[in-house]
């Protein structure tokens, strides 16, 4: 028997000692806690964070008179056990934002389709009467003659036209209007002018009868006349120049 302790001695370590022990606490440990603590012992302060997880506990051992109010959120119910409750008010409106940035210009529409022409408008109300004393328009054509009697259109107050000479012409007015009281006007007509119509000119002659007495006391006298287009610049009488004359 000596001897035999005698082996065991001699291969004890100090390692060996220690793992033993620590084999015993570990096997005996739950055990002890079972008998020794006493009950009610254990509670929450006792408990490491997270050491209770839903793995340990057993099924419905948690009721809700064990649950705090207001401690469970949405997340800890399982899906489809929570009830939708009631719609609550609506609340009031938010502050109007800031305005946005101005967006770029959108592409050119197409052309759309002609509309349909407008309705005539009514006619318009005729004009007052005018206040010039005599009028008329003198074709210079003169029935082809050198000297002679013109034709007279568009007339008021002007009862005949002759050509007394070339480029002069002696208009008749009716008795009562006073040539020598008032003024007079002449212009071409450029409608009934021949080409080129624009260095044609028509004037009154401030001369009573007109150059050298030709035109009697009734009549007004009008020269017609070419600007040449090449110098010398001087204007040359001429037969085909159409005008018309006023007597204000």
């Amino acid at each position: 028997m000596k001897q035999r302790l005698a082996r065991i001695t001699r291969r004890l370590s100090y390692s060996n000692v220690i793992a033993s022990l620590a084999l015993f606490v570990a096997l005996g440990g739950a055990s002890y806690a079972a008998v020794a603590l006493p009950a009610h012992s254990v509670g929450t302060k006792q408990l490491k964070k997270d050491a209770i997880t839903a793995s340990k506990l057993k099924r419905d051992a948690v009721s809700s008179a064990k649950i705090k109010d207001g401690s469970l959120e949405r997340g800890d119910f399982a899906s489809g056990t929570l009830l939708q409750g009631p719609q609550g008010p609506q609340g009031p409106q938010g502050p109007h934002g800031p305005q946005g940035p101005q967006g770029p210009t959108g592409p050119q529409g197409v052309q759309g389709a002609k509309g349909d022409p407008g309705q005539n408008g009514a006619p318009g109300q005729q004009g007052a009467p005018g206040t010039a004393q005599a009028f008329a328009f003198v074709d210079p054509s003169c029935g082809g003659v050198a000297t002679g009697p013109c034709t007279v259109f568009k007339a008021k107050n002007v009862v005949g036209a002759r050509r007394a000479g070339p480029g002069l012409y002696c208009v008749r007015v009716v008795a009562g209007i006073d040539l020598a009281a008032t003024g007079s006007a002449a212009g071409v007509d450029a409608f009934r002018t021949e080409p080129p119509k624009e260095n044609g000119i028509a004037h009154s002659t401030a001369e009573d009868g007109g150059p050298a007495g030709v035109c009697q006391a009734s009549e007004l006298a009008i020269i017609t006349g070419r600007i040449p287009t090449s110098t010398p610049v001087e204007v040359k009488r001429a037969n085909d120049v159409a005008f018309w004359l006023l007597v204000p």
